[in-house]
């Protein structure tokens, strides 16, 4: 954690929540605070914070070990992956903080009430605890939102990846079915986002958010749907009729000369014969 991020946590509403409601409570408590009612207090207050550190640790745990390295890495690419941990490292702080205050005054109040029966506390103690303790609070609802808006965070990008992991299977399929084809295949993506092979590579840098298309796709993921995958033919229709003679064709014969026979209303053969006929002299009576 760096001097401005802890800057802007003091500049922050759980900060002057918690210190305008100690200021608030300054004028209401007396200046003698009795020892059972701080103990009472000091009780509830340890066990709220140590549910809290407890809770915040399992969390931490969870989020280190449930993010995959390219989740990661797209948090990092956001600003967001340290930005999420520093507020985890310092809500854990000031829980600690609260609750080592608690057990030093539970102790000094309960020495105070066996030792010394009938005397008080000063306020001051008191209400630094209510504002160690307030402030831990809303501290920890904060980032409790935040681990929340992680988890859909995560959730989405699971999904958009699972998403892109189908498409390159699926693609990887009708490449290799094409190509024993002899087929020419055109590669599509996802709705809004993948648009060449190259793009559904998770090698390479998938989820750049730096393309406004990929934070579409991950604002919009719960709509998107894969596009079918189009195969266009190079003239498969042509090949075949070069490859392969025409059967109406006889062997010695030019299929141009039986298509123009075709276009006239003619049979081939007709055509062929005429073609080969001479001419005969007429019939005449000899000179």
């Amino acid at each position: 954690m760096n001097s401005l991020y802890i800057k802007n946590r003091f500049i922050s509403w759980d900060f002057f929540t918690a210190l305008a409601l100690t200021v608030g409570l300054y004028f209401v408590v007396p200046e003698q605070i009795e020892l059972a009612f701080a103990l009472d207090l000091y009780v509830v207050g340890i066990t709220v914070i140590t549910m809290c550190i407890f809770y915040f640790l399992a969390v931490l745990a969870l989020l280190v070990s449930a993010s995959d390295e390219d989740f990661i890495l797209y948090l990092q690419k956001q600003n967001v992956y340290t930005s999420v941990f520093n507020t985890y490292q310092y809500t854990i702080f000031i829980l600690f903080l609260a609750l080592i205050y608690s057990l030093i005054m539970y102790g000094i109040a309960s020495y105070m009430k066996y030792i010394l029966p009938g005397n008080k506390q000063s306020q001051f103690f008191f209400l630094g605890f209510l504002f160690l303790f307030a402030y831990a609070i809303f501290t920890a609802f904060e980032s409790s939102l935040d681990s929340v808006h992680y988890l859909k965070v995560r959730v989405k990008f699971m999904a958009l990846k699972r998403l892109l992991l189908h498409q390159r299977q699926v693609n990887e399929e009708e490449h290799a079915r094409a190509d024993a084809r002899g087929e020419h295949m055109v590669t599509r993506g996802t709705e809004g986002h993948a648009e060449s092979a190259a793009a559904l590579n998770m090698n390479e840098s998938v989820f750049d958010t730096g393309d406004p298309r990929t934070r579409e796709a991950l604002h919009e993921l719960a709509s998107m749907k894969v596009k079918p995958l189009r195969r266009h033919n190079t003239g498969r229709s042509k090949e075949r009729s070069i490859d392969k003679p025409n059967q109406n064709t006889r062997p010695g014969k030019k299929p141009e000369r039986n298509a123009i026979a075709r276009s006239r209303g003619r049979s081939p053969g007709k055509k062929a014969k005429a073609v080969g006929r001479k001419k005969r002299a007429p019939k005449g009576k000899p000179g």
